[in-house]
């Protein structure tokens, strides 16, 4: 066939002239795609439809190429536009279904590529994605998202301001359209403007409501009937009977001609409509003068059945459903007719040929630019693919294949595969299936559909131009979750089948949501699952015996086939797996964090309930355990093993210390039984998430906490027994157990070793663990993420974070003031295994007894004493006593006297370095009403102070003047960059906006710089900071006073102001920025800043500080910052920086140091007590006390952080002779306060070096 037909009606003269012009056009022409939704194929007058009208559409036709055979490969509104943008089927590119589907993360679109060559990119109208303009590589875009109102519709401009349309959508999106071209007609490059239209498709109300002057030009009675309007489907699939492309149509009264041909009526009004708005656009290109170097392509973004077959909608393979008018016309192209078969996907390879773009080897679509020229192309399909491999709008998942005679359709149903044979030559209306009568021809052409899909997966396997990821200190901004929930945290990652499989979740949503299941290749492709259907899940369990990953909702066997088990089937948020008692090969658990217990057959999916979800209303048994927000689970030793962390109530919301969390048993049969009443996380075994190999033997382990240390719990075949830990974080402290999320004990690749993590310290812990082998168990660093699953791939520790949220939750302070709410998003944290030695400085407190009754002669329960260079303990009695430290050297259970002390009241003691044991217990000679024992330990700091970095050069520093800084935010409303409002000392420097990209762009747009210095803006510090001469004084919002080190070079402003004081920059976790040093401040409900502790004293002019995509990033960046430092950041305009990199990076900032104190030449009265001062993290502490006249002071210590004051000393003061003491190395206390026992002008200040 002749690829191209000239219209008949061409005048002489034209069809004498060449085809393309001799004068050739600009090596880079500007491009217009015009995209309709929901048009017809046969919907446009050049298509020899003489009954609508089309102009603008015809115009178009007039002077370019219309396709008679376009089609698309999906048929449904996202997944086509994510067809266009890629040029590649929906199965590779990643979205299959109607939604907020996402771009696999590697997808490169043609905003991208044009992009790169210099093009300004746009787009208006329509969006029907889960990705954002920006992230397609749109620098310009007014959109409105899906389908709603025609009259009245919300828009979005790039620069996250909202327009009401006021008057008909694409109208607007005309205008829209036309202050894109008037803006990129200034500029000396080219542009591309995607202009997608509402119109045709649908309002919210399931109408056409085209206006009047439109619908008063057409007639029902003239309008046409579909012949097959009353198919009886004989020889379809049985389900379309009852499917929704039928009932939907019924609900239409689609039973009647009158019903059919109104609704005709109505749809080819509004076609004339949508047609007069692109004559808008197509009117301000000739005004312009912009027509003879503009390339148009225009097309549908899939069809619309109008009754054939008694169907409305679309997504099935019928002709009506998958058909599209195209057209291309370039600047001296002339009028054709192509007849080939064309795909949607072809326009983008055209677009990029005509751009002068190479087009990429993994693009399914072909340039139609040869057929339009009128030249023989080689090689031209004779056949295509259609998929909708996944259930949609009543539809159930089916793939097709049609070349120019034959349409073959195979179905995949709940009875197994269903197949259509058409002869369309001789049934163009595709009433007579014919896969019964030709049964050669219908196997012939499936086995080319499954070749076709092959060469669909082998064309993906070419990656020639998929973007190089960048990364900074182990976080791919690419590899960002994002969901539309107050919280993103990132539930559960696994390896699995080559690749990673990670899920995040929502807070508490047991139905759903939209989170996504995300699989990860080795080369960091990222693909979100269509199967996602969100949740709240932290599950994860490799079933051996039936070769599967459950993760979340999903089973995923070894070819990466995902099955999804409905929340319908499992209410509840799935919060952990575990092995079957009684048929381990056939069937697993899982738990719920509402105390569900459900049976599911590995095979089938079938879902037995043993327990309800608490929030499952009207259904029973429940298993009506203690506590809530359930963590763990794992089986072993007849029994399944449950913990949970949380409490209800508002008392749990406020006060850390109520009785919280529960560890309890069931033993296959009956109700559970409560092993011990307080808040548990993990629970698992050494076989880890695959289950333990020998269940009868295997121990058991579990780690939670109460408010005097960490507990581990441990069962074995005598029982159960108890340790405890010391605690690096109170920031995970909380009876209502929201902040922990879920600490771990997993495999990473170290032999014998665990790594685990809870309370932000990461932990060795040996396989071997049991009650006879316990030694083992060390510290090994600190950190700030909050990390709620890891793993060992690609010879990385992978860590899955939480790190930015939309809610606070009860995590709110004046400190921070009110900042506009981000968009929740987390990241994964590739660290190299010894990495996670060198974080923070190892730190450990922790008690046994905590001014509570103890019986003489009665061990506390063992704590650890391995693994910490410096030990000490804050003992007090409320009588005489003696207590006795013994130690398990060897972690056998064999105990031995390490030494005794005599208590009466308050004392420190420091433990001898040389003292060797795995785990230390105290017991007391009296019986005491009140007695604490609290270890205080820690290792050597080794950072120095000040040290200079080079990650962190250009840090603004307190001296320095040519600084840039302002305030940022991450955007909320899938915007998914990062917004920034430069400033330096003479004012505004720009808006800028950063995207995954890590390009920090100059936007025109002084309204969304004012909205983010207004919703975003750094608070007053007015009753919360102020300085005097002794130190820096912190008010909390109860109005209790506290005091921490002063840095003089903070005390006014730097040339941007006083810089952000306080803001969250993980899930529920506080960043405290004040005179030089970051501190970790745990929420109010985890004690707040009574436990807040210093992680670094960075001395930097910090401005401003967010988490984003997993990075922190910091503005206040010095203007001459290095050229050479990957973490710096600058804008395109060369005007502004910022600073980018992990969290735990600022370890890497040096030691807390700091001068100051209480008094400083204070006048105090007999019974003065002072501010508390802080006093831990730091490492060597000096005090000096002095007064004016003979005075004594007492000196108190808070031993941990909830103003449990107790006794240091009492000094004496000799009239203007300072005293001075340096506090043993390994003594720790959270606050230190002074007492006045007379009258004088007194000074306490401490030294922290």
């Amino acid at each position: 066939m002749n690829p191209r037909l000239f219209f008949t009606f061409l005048a002489p003269l034209l069809l004498a002239q060449s085809l393309v012009a001799d004068e050739p056009a600009p090596d880079h022409p500007n491009i217009l795609f015009i995209f309709t939704d929901d048009q017809r194929w046969d919907a446009m007058g050049c298509a020899g439809n003489d009954l609508i009208r089309t102009p603008n559409l015809d115009s178009i036709a007039a002077r370019g190429t219309r396709f008679s055979n376009a089609f698309v490969t999906l048929s449904i509104c996202s997944p086509s536009r994510a067809a266009a943008l890629t040029g590649r089927y929906n199965s590779e590119n990643g979205v299959t279904v109607v939604g907020k589907g996402t771009l696999n993360s590697d997808e490169v679109t043609f905003a991208h590529l044009l992009k790169k060559a210099g093009y300004q990119t746009g787009v208006t109208g329509k969006w029907h994605l889960g990705n954002t303009p920006a992230d397609c590589g749109f620098d310009f875009s007014s959109t409105c998202y899906s389908n709603g109102t025609w009259y009245g519709r919300d828009f979005i401009r790039d620069d996250g301001s909202k327009v009401v349309a006021e008057g008909f959508v694409d109208d607007f999106v005309a205008e829209e359209s036309i202050r894109f071209l008037n803006e990129a007609s200034e500029k000396d490059e080219p542009f591309v403007l995607w202009m997608c239209t509402q119109v045709p498709h649908m309002d919210d109300n399931h109408s056409w409501p085209p206006s009047e002057e439109y619908l008063s030009s057409y007639e029902a009675a003239n309008m046409p009937l579909a012949e097959t309007w009353q198919d009886d489907l004989q020889g379809k699939p049985e389900y379309l009977k009852e499917s929704r492309s039928r009932t939907q149509a019924l609900s239409y009264g689609y039973n009647k001609a009158e019903a059919i041909r109104e609704h005709n009526r109505e749809y080819y009004a509004s076609v004339e409509q949508v047609d007069a708005s692109i004559g808008k656009v197509l009117e301000e290109l000739e005004r312009l003068e912009l027509k003879d170097n503009t390339w148009i392509f225009f097309m549908g973004d899939n069809g619309w059945m109008m009754g054939e077959h008694g169907f409305t909608s679309k997504v099935l393979a019928y002709e009506e459903s998958i058909r599209v008018p195209m057209i291309v016309a370039g600047p001296q192209t002339e009028p054709g007719l192509v007849e080939e078969l064309t795909l949607g996907i072809d326009l983008t390879a055209s677009i990029l040929e005509v751009a002068g773009v190479e087009i990429p080897e993994n693009m399914h679509g072909r340039s139609v630019i040869g057929l339009v020229s009128g030249n023989d192309v080689n090689d031209w399909r004779n056949d295509f693919l259609y998929e909708a491999p996944s259930p949609q709008l009543g539809s159930q998942p089916l793939w097709a294949v049609r070349n120019d005679r034959w349409k073959y359709i195979e179905t995949k149903t709940s009875e197994g595969s269903f197949q259509e044979l058409y002869d369309l030559e001789n049934d163009p209306l595709e009433t007579t299936n014919l896969a019964q009568d030709k049964p050669e021809k219908a196997d012939a052409l499936a086995d080319r559909l499954n070749q076709l899909k092959k060469e669909v997966e082998e064309k993906s396997a070419h990656s020639s131009t998929s973007k190089e990821y960048p990364s900074i200190s182990g976080i791919y901004p690419h590899l960002s979750f994002f969901n539309d929930e107050g919280e993103c945290g990132t539930g559960a990652v696994v390896p699995w089948a080559d690749r990673l499989w990670a899920v995040t979740y929502a807070p508490h949503k047991p139905k759903g949501s939209s989170d996504k299941l995300y699989e990860i290749t080795p080369d960091l492709d990222m693909t979100v699952r269509e199967e996602s259907i969100g949740g709240t899940p932290a599950n994860r369990m490799i079933h051996t015996e039936s070769d599967q990953l459950f993760i979340g909702p999903y089973a995923i066997d070894k070819e990466r086939n995902v099955r999804a088990i409905p929340y319908s089937e499992m209410f509840g948020r799935p919060t952990a797996n575990a092995r079957h008692l009684t048929d381990p090969a056939n069937k697993i658990y899982y738990t719920s964090m509402e105390e569900a217990l459900y049976e599911v057959d590995v095979h089938s999916l079938e879902v037995t309930p043993i327990f309800y979800d608490e929030a499952d209303k009207g259904k029973e048994p429940k298993a009506g355990l203690p506590g809530y927000h359930g963590k763990g689970s794992y089986t072993g030793h007849d029994r399944l093993v449950y913990a949970n962390n949380g409490e209800h109530g508002r008392e749990a919301q406020q006060n850390p210390f109520v009785e919280s969390g529960v560890l309890a048993e069931w033993f296959g049969e009956g109700e559970y039984q409560v092993v011990r009443r307080n808040q548990f996380t993990e629970v698992t075994g050494p076989g880890g998430i695959y289950g333990n190999s020998d269940p009868d033997k295997d121990p058991i382990w579990c780690v939670g906490w109460d408010a005097r240390s960490l507990i581990l719990m441990v069962l074995d075949e005598s029982g159960w027994n108890r340790y405890r830990l010391p605690k690096a974080s109170h920031s995970y402290d909380g009876a209502h157990g929201w902040n922990t999320e879920w600490p771990r004990i997993r495999e990473i690749g170290e032999g014998d070793d665990l790594l685990m993590t809870m309370h932000g310290m990461f932990w060795k812990f040996p396989k071997t663990f049991t009650p006879g082998h316990s030694a083992g168990i060390s510290p090994r660093s600190t950190y700030l993420k909050v990390i709620g699953d890891f793993c060992r791939w690609n010879d990385k520790v992978v860590f899955g974070c939480d790190d930015t949220a939309n809610k606070e939750f009860l995590n709110k302070r004046k400190a921070k003031g009110e900042i506009a709410a981000p968009q929740s998003q987390s990241n994964l944290w590739f660290v190299e295994q010894e990495q996670i030695d060198h974080f923070g400085p190892v730190i450990g407190r922790g008690s046994v007894w905590l001014d509570e009754a103890v019986k003489a002669d009665e061990p506390s329960d063992a704590f650890l004493f391995s693994g910490f260079e410096k030990r000490g303990v804050h003992l007090s009695a409320d009588s005489p006593a003696t207590f006795r430290f013994e130690i398990d050297k060897k972690g056998n259970g064999e105990w031995t006297v390490l030494e005794e002390v005599n208590v009466d009241g308050d004392l420190w003691h420091s433990f001898d370095a040389s003292a060797s044991g795995a785990w230390i217990r105290v017991s007391s000679s009296a019986d005491l009403n009140k007695a604490t024992a609290l270890f205080a330990f820690g290792n050597q700091d080794r950072r120095e102070s000040y040290p200079q970095p080079a990650k962190f050069a250009g840090l603004a520093s307190p001296d320095a003047t040519n600084v840039t800084g302002g305030v940022i935010r991450p955007r909320d409303k899938n915007k998914r960059n990062l917004h920034f409002a430069a400033i330096d000392s003479a004012g505004d420097v720009g808006y800028y906006e950063m995207d995954a990209d890590l390009k920090l762009r100059h936007v025109d747009s002084n309204g969304a710089q004012s909205w983010l210095k207004k919703h975003a803006a750094i608070p007053s510090r007015e009753g919360v900071i102020e300085v005097d001469d002794a130190s820096v004084i912190y008010t909390d919002d109860k109005g209790n006073r506290f005091r921490l080190p002063k840095n003089d070079a903070f005390t006014l402003p730097g040339p941007v102001g006083f810089p952000r004081l306080c803001r969250e920059v993980a899930t529920e976790r506080d960043l405290f920025n004040c005179h030089g040093t970051f501190f970790e401040l745990p929420a109010e409900n985890a004690g707040g800043f009574g436990r807040v502790r210093p992680v670094t004293t960075h001395g930097r002019r910090i401005s401003d500080y967010c988490s984003y995509r997993g990075l922190f990033v910091v503005s206040g960046i010095e203007g001459d910052a290095p050229t050479d430092n990957d973490h710096i950041i600058r804008s395109d305009d060369g005007k502004t920086a910022l600073w980018v990199g992990a969290i735990d990076d600022i370890w890497e900032l040096g030691k807390p140091v700091g001068n100051g104190g209480p008094w400083k030449d204070t006048p105090v009265e007999d019974g003065t007590i002072s501010d508390p001062y802080l006093m831990t993290g730091y490492d060597k502490k000096t005090l000096t006390l002095e007064a004016d006249s003979a005075i004594s002071v007492k000196v108190e210590i808070d031993i941990d952080g909830t103003g449990n004051w107790k006794q240091w000393k009492t000094v004496y003061l000799s009239a203007g002779t300072p005293l001075t003491e340096v506090f043993p190395e390994e003594f720790q206390a959270y606050w230190v306060r002074f007492v006045s026992e007379g009258s004088a002008k007194a000074t306490a200040q401490l030294a922290y070096e």
